[in-house]
């Protein structure tokens, strides 16, 4: 997760439902909270995939695509944070495509680069701050039937526009 440091006037990335005391702090201290995203967490091993699929990069970050008839029809942003654990930052399969079972695909072609690289575990976010402008349902839908489950919520908190704390960024 992201903090503060004294160039940034907020955290982000705060399990909010882990960490109540913190969240209760917080906005005592005057800061405000959003619920940003969904943190979920699922097994490396899953089924192969039933489509190719490209890898890209090395050592801690990966891409991996799909393509279609010779099109680029989705990717996903891979990472290696630490031994053992997987992390899927970005997945996305372009709109054209949408709707034909790719997304699934393109989630299993993840979790299986990942798998061959070392991780038992998968960490993915859903960002849901602005379900007016993108509905997550689907995605979410499609992460729960593939095993995933959901950790917690995860708060962003700033303070104030953006002016530093009295003293700095560090307490006493």
């Amino acid at each position: 997760f992201w903090s503060a440091t004294e160039l940034s006037v907020g955290l982000e990335g705060l399990p909010r439902q882990h960490r109540p005391a913190t969240h209760d702090a917080l906005l005592a201290r005057g800061f405000t909270g959003q619920d940003r995203w969904l943190y979920l967490t699922g097994p490396a091993a899953a089924e192969t995939p039933e489509v190719p699929y490209r890898r890209r990069g090395h050592g801690a970050e990966l891409r991996v695509e799909l393509d279609v008839d010779g099109r680029p029809a989705g990717g996903a942003e891979l990472s290696l944070p630490a031994p053992g654990l997987g992390v899927i930052w970005w997945l996305e399969v372009e709109r054209e495509y949408r709707r034909r079972g790719l997304g699934r695909q393109l989630l299993r072609a993840a979790r299986s680069v990942l798998a061959e690289e070392g991780a038992g575990d998968v960490v993915l976010f859903v960002d849901h701050d602005d379900p007016k402008a993108r509905d997550r349902r689907p995605a979410l839908e499609l992460y729960l039937a593939e095993g995933f489950t959901i950790i917690d919520h995860l708060w962003s908190y700033q303070r104030g526009k953006g002016e530093a704390e009295p003293g700095g960024a560090r307490g006493g």
